[in-house]
């Protein structure tokens, strides 16, 4: 069948997403290029794909002899070797092959962070990070502090103090979210805001009570918070302390004791 499938991708009078999906599929990485149109994921799975497939043929060629089942002519087996002749490459040399792919085109953020990832590099993820959260793009930001979480379970959070920016900067990022002095999900937010370091968690669950002007939600807030073991009183006392700094500018240098 791979003999077949070869031909069929070496065949360039056939449709092109044909050839690709026939020849990736038989280890031929040339037919499956020009379907890809220089997508950075379509790429990297094709160059992945086609070594995969590479070491699964240099296995079955090397114990061809022993193999107990083998219904394949040594002559094809050697033909299939020398038409496919896929050079072995390193997880590395798959994303430079990939870049030298793109036409001069860009990695996203997010393909950075699977590169990073793939390749064991944590560090760069967090020394990226520190240029990325200053661009404010909300989904990002929160992709970043999800990828954070998801680190820090697996033991893998290098850089403790970067992750925490990460995370608060989330934080900010939901409750500056707020609308009309109301939260809709305390918990959600009671519950990032303890992924911090408690001296932050007091002043940024201190901004979120400040927000909060209904009366049901306060109380919401409050019970979210305790649940997710912030310092709720804390927290309320740098908020009342902010209200009365706010009083006294507006309405003039109040003598208040507190």
């Amino acid at each position: 069948w791979k003999w077949c499938a070869l031909g069929i991708a070496n065949n360039v009078s056939e449709n092109v997403h044909y050839r690709a999906t026939v020849g990736i599929l038989c280890g031929h990485l040339q037919s499956a290029i020009p379907a890809c149109q220089g997508n950075w994921e379509d790429l990297l799975w094709a160059h992945l794909r086609v070594q995969i497939e590479e070491r699964v043929d240099r296995f079955l060629h090397e114990h061809h002899s022993t193999a107990e089942a083998n219904t394949t002519d040594p002559e094809v087996l050697e033909l299939l070797q020398s038409e496919l002749q896929t050079e072995e490459l390193s997880l590395q040399q798959v994303f430079s092959a990939v870049k030298s792919l793109m036409n001069g085109k860009k990695e996203s953020k997010y393909q950075t962070c699977q590169r990073y990832l793939m390749l064991g590099q944590i560090r760069n993820i967090m020394q990226d990070s520190l240029e990325w959260i200053e661009n404010k793009e909300d989904k990002f930001i929160r992709f970043l502090a999800h990828l954070i979480l998801v680190l820090r379970l697996m033991g893998k959070d290098p850089q403790h103090d970067i992750g925490d920016t990460i995370l608060e900067k989330y934080v900010t990022q939901l409750i500056d979210g707020l609308n009309e002095g109301s939260c809709e999900c305390p918990e959600l937010i009671a519950y990032y805001t303890s992924t911090v370091p408690s001296d932050r968690q007091i002043v940024l669950y201190a901004e979120l009570m400040d927000r909060i002007q209904k009366s049901k939600h306060r109380e919401e807030v409050v019970n979210a918070g305790t649940k997710a073991g912030v310092d709720v009183a804390a927290s309320a006392r740098v908020a009342i302390k902010k209200a009365i700094t706010n009083i006294q500018q507006g309405y003039g240098n109040i003598d208040v004791l507190f």
